[in-house]
């Protein structure tokens, strides 16, 4: 699976799912979800990309600001994930 950002998240859900992301709260995790169930993530992957997202989250939401040592964990991640 190739990380390219927020902006990707519904071309992928249309790739590896066939059909486009939720436009709703808690699409993301859904997603996730059903990239475990079909296999397209392992399961320690996809707890890797839950943590990712929470980390995103409090650098894209204001009422909360990522660590630094949050910020490289999620990029160590997403190269673990990406680049296997």
């Amino acid at each position: 699976m190739l990380w390219r950002g927020e902006s990707s998240v519904t071309w992928d859900s249309q790739k590896y799912l066939g059909r486009p992301l939720k436009n709703e709260k808690g699409a993301a995790k859904a997603l996730l979800d059903d990239l475990e169930i079909a296999q397209h993530v392992s399961p320690i992957e996809r707890v890797e990309l839950d943590d990712v997202w929470k980390v995103r989250n409090k650098a894209v939401h204001p009422k909360e600001q990522p660590e630094e040592n949050e910020i490289e964990s999620m990029i160590e991640k997403i190269e673990k994930i990406c680049l296997g």
